[in-house]
């Protein structure tokens, strides 16, 4: 991902030094200096560099600043909901229930639990009959699982844990329904048989930035949730992405205007 430390340096025009790791790469636009890799000689020739040389760091600075208003979610979010809009207007209403997906690698305490909750309340709130999928590659706390049930968010987990442990769950009264894979299974394609699954009846397909995920082969609308709409990983995915948004209160905000 892209360290938020990056963001508000770039917003206050100050410039910066960082390996080519993750979206880092997207919230450099001449407003900073890319490593290819571990090298402190080229770290101590770059800081040297922009140590003695101003006019290249005011230069850098004012990039930084023009740069920063593409993170800005006043100017970004009119354009999500032009795109939803646009994109619910093309889509057939399925006639039987409409579900919606989060994909979460790792749900954690805090930031998601908004998000999902945000998510929860828009789309309990609505007359027609919706189901919220929440898709958790890896084993976590059961008691979040409980946390998403309590907010009706129906949950599945993607993992390859043993019988014994699916078992514990059970016994603990956790309703959770179980995807099970084999260890070392290629993670496209265990989402993709998932997504094929519930095809005839997802609406919309929401995403983190882990690029497995970005390259399925999309037949609903699909979602993503990026710091930029500018993601260098995206052209790699040979896909056709509807929305890129900053966060899924944003999100669930402008899908209430139109769907």
């Amino acid at each position: 991902g892209v360290p938020y430390s990056l963001i508000e340096a770039t917003a206050s025009g100050i410039p910066f030094i960082s390996t080519i790791t993750g979206f880092i790469p997207d919230v450099c636009r001449d407003n900073g200096i890319l490593l290819g890799r571990v090298d402190p000689k080229k770290l101590a020739f770059h800081l040297s560099r922009l140590l003695h040389d101003r006019p290249l760091r005011l230069r850098m600075s004012q990039k930084g600043s023009a740069l920063a208003k593409d993170f800005d979610i006043r100017n970004s979010a009119p354009q999500y909901a032009r795109i939803i809009k646009e994109t619910l207007r093309k889509t057939r209403k399925p006639e039987k229930q409409r579900i919606v997906v989060a994909i979460y690698a790792m749900a954690a305490r805090g930031g998601s639990e908004r998000r999902l909750e945000y998510l929860a309340e828009y789309f309990t709130s609505k007359k027609e009959k919706y189901e919220l999928i929440v898709c958790i590659e890896f084993a976590y706390d059961p008691e979040y699982v409980a946390f998403l049930r309590k907010k009706g968010i129906t949950v599945n987990t993607f993992e390859a844990e043993s019988a014994e442990y699916i078992a514990s769950w059970k016994k603990k009264g956790i309703p959770v329904n179980m995807f099970k894979v084999q260890p070392g299974q290629d993670t496209r394609e265990m989402w993709r048989a998932f997504l094929d699954f519930f095809e005839p009846h997802i609406i919309f397909s929401f995403s983190n930035t882990r690029l497995p995920y970005l390259r399925f082969p999309k037949k609903r609308p699909f979602l993503i949730e990026m710091v930029s709409g500018r993601c260098n990983l995206i052209p790699e995915t040979k896909n056709k992405f509807d929305l890129v948004a900053a966060t899924y209160k944003d999100m669930a905000e402008h899908l209430n205007k139109t769907v």
